[in-house]
């Protein structure tokens, strides 16, 4: 998935928002904390749209996506760790916060009801809700 999707005026909003080189679908960083580089990617998946039932015309429909982490091994490669299907409107993204302890999150721009934190676990990662006590 490109960021093409979105209409060139509203990636020019976000972009405001995240830094002018923003990359919504695909991060890259260390976030298994084992000193080496790993990559994250939300990619489309076979199914319909779907009406969310929002006002706005960027957040109308939920598309079938998924969201796949993939942990950089010593050699060079890459291993998946992690596979998430997501249904939600293409103006969402993958970010990173913290400067040492990178975190991955899922999120929709103008919107908080969707983030999703993605916390290392073994080799794998568990889910978070921040909105969650």
């Amino acid at each position: 998935m490109s960021s093409k999707v979105i209409d060139a005026e509203y990636m020019k909003f976000i972009r405001e928002s995240f830094g002018k080189i923003f990359e919504p679908y695909y991060q890259v960083a260390d976030f298994n904390r084992d000193k080496i580089a790993d990559f994250a990617i939300i990619l489309s998946r076979k199914g319909e749209r779907k009406e969310s039932g929002a006002t706005s015309e960027e957040h109308k429909y939920d598309y079938p996506l998924a969201v796949v982490i993939f942990n950089g091994n010593k050699n060079g490669t890459f291993r998946k760790a992690f596979v998430e299907d997501i249904e939600a409107p293409l103006v969402c993204f993958l970010n990173i916060e913290g400067t040492k302890k990178k975190t991955i999150y899922f999120g929709v721009f103008e919107s908080d009801a969707d983030t999703r934190i993605f916390t290392p676990v073994g080799k794998g990662y568990i889910i978070e809700y921040p909105d969650e006590p």
